[in-house]
């Protein structure tokens, strides 16, 4: 009898045992095929790269989208791309700014950077025709990126 019910639970360990490398293996698979797939994505992407901390901002796709907001006073250009940004700055007690800019639409991203003495903080507008009669069709696609006095995004 004994002999017998330790053959069931021996039987019943396997069993598991095989279904979890079954389910391993096979999630393993689906695992890799959605890296596969991912990585030719992202091969296809076409448009400007990230901006990286240290990457020399000036010699960057992104350059030719940015105006600078701050320090210094808003030019046209510069009003232009936050048209849909209220921004607003207050000085810190250590001698930064903080820059905040408030959406004037609520699916848009609240941003807020604090620039220190001797860098600047640039807007990046990608879709300048975007931003018509005060509505952004394309959200998501205008940030801020402060850079050194160097040039280098920091």
């Amino acid at each position: 009898m004994f002999k017998n019910l330790l053959i069931v639970v021996l039987l019943l360990a396997l069993g598991f045992a095989g279904y979890k490398w079954y389910m391993y293996r096979n999630a393993y698979k689906l695992l890799m095929a959605e890296q596969s797939a991912g990585s030719s994505r992202n091969q296809r992407r076409t448009g400007p790269t990230p901006l990286q901390k240290g990457e020399n901002f000036m010699s960057s796709s992104l350059y030719k989208y940015a105006v600078q907001i701050y320090p210094g006073t808003l030019g046209q250009q510069a009003k232009t791309a936050l048209n849909n940004f209220d921004m607003k700055t207050s000085a810190m007690s250590d001698g930064s700014t903080k820059v905040t800019l408030t959406p004037k639409e609520s699916t848009d991203q609240f941003q807020e950077y604090v620039v220190k003495n001797g860098q600047t903080l640039y807007f990046i507008e990608m879709t300048k025709n975007d931003d018509k009669n005060g509505s952004d069709i394309n959200l998501r696609d205008d940030y801020g990126v402060i850079v050194d006095g160097t040039g280098m995004v920091q």
